[in-house]
């Protein structure tokens, strides 16, 4: 299975597909940052650099179509390579975050350490202070 550097010219329309098909906002593909890898026609995932010595994992994405054995093993190998990207860019923690159950197997899994706690996650939609 290979893992690949994502490439936006010619991946995009692929994670369009699972993205849609998943029910979340092809939109979002504009906010991805530029390092990402991918298993071709089954799994993608994004490196968020930060100004600190913390990054994050975020846009994990898979084909629903693609099958699960297959699927799950591109997620790992997709994981391992964000993890040893961020290593050889010097950061010292990798953080996630994911409502989804099976993501959180997966982090305990692969040796993420979970929050019990459940802390909450919010956003906004304008780089403006809020409430304002």
């Amino acid at each position: 299975m290979e893992v690949i550097p994502y490439d936006r010219s010619v991946h995009d329309a692929m994670v369009t597909r699972w993205c849609s098909s998943r029910g979340v906002p092809a939109t979002l593909l504009d906010m991805l940052p530029e390092r990402g890898f991918i298993v071709p026609d089954v799994a993608a995932g994004f490196l968020y650099q930060t100004d600190s010595t913390m990054a994050l994992i975020e846009g994990i994405v898979a084909n629903p179509k693609a099958d699960s054995r297959i699927r799950d093993d591109a997620l790992d190998q997709v994981f391992f390579a964000l993890f040893d990207l961020a290593r050889d860019l010097g950061f010292e923690l990798v953080w996630g975050f994911s409502p989804r159950p099976e993501i959180e197997t997966r982090a305990r899994r692969i040796g993420f350490r979970i929050d019990e706690k459940r802390q909450y996650t919010f956003g906004s939609v304008r780089v403006a202070k809020p409430g304002a």
